[in-house]
């Protein structure tokens, strides 16, 4: 039986092109990763934005769009659990400061990767349905920190404390809890479940 030769070698040689195709698609992604690492780092001054933006727009061109959504939302629950952990241990006294810190720095830590994911934002989480990479975030920063049931309890706890503080015509630092309850707002909205 005679095959043509070419044959073989046509779909070998595409075999090898889309095997290069991921290989590169996962060296843009560390980059990526990297990046995402050193931003909640606060490493950013030493990162070339456009040379990242550039690398999130040939993931999303060569169709590894999915790819992308996906590690940044694992990397973004990886990150998530040691932020836990340090609210965790944060003293009663100091516990909505430390918050408003945190998540102050996480919001702007959120605008630095939207920014650099901006064409898959625009191009790929619309014709897939998936939120918007921020909402994302926002939302996983919801689940793994503020929904830790040791978090939670005593957010919620010294929230109702202060209140009926000032209530009680205490002097209470009221930006600490306007910031704790405009951050419950931004990051629970469209969902009813923290206050259930």
């Amino acid at each position: 039986m005679n095959l043509p030769p070419n044959k073989f070698l046509v779909n070998r040689e595409r075999m090898l092109a889309a095997n290069m195709q991921r290989s590169q698609a996962q060296q843009h992604w560390e980059t990526i990763l990297d990046a995402i690492y050193k931003i909640y780092n606060k490493q950013a001054s030493s990162l070339s934005y456009e040379e990242l933006y550039r690398r999130a727009y040939g993931l999303v061109l060569n169709k590894h769009g999915q790819m992308l959504y996906d590690n940044v939302k694992e990397t973004t629950v990886q990150l998530m659990q040691p932020i836990a952990e340090n609210i965790k241990q944060a003293h009663d006294e100091v516990f909505l400061k430390e918050f408003n810190r945190i998540w102050k720095e996480i919001k702007e830590c959120i605008v630095m990767i939207r920014d650099i994911l901006l064409y898959m934002n625009k191009n790929f989480v619309p014709k897939t349905n998936l939120p918007l990479v921020e909402n994302m975030q926002y939302s996983q920063f919801k689940h793994h920190v503020i929904q830790n049931p040791q978090i939670k309890q005593r957010l919620i706890a010294l929230l109702l404390r202060e209140i009926r503080a000032e209530r009680n015509g205490e002097i209470i630092e009221k930006t600490q809890v306007r910031s704790a309850i405009q951050m419950l707002v931004e990051v629970c909205k469209n969902s009813h479940k923290l206050y259930e």
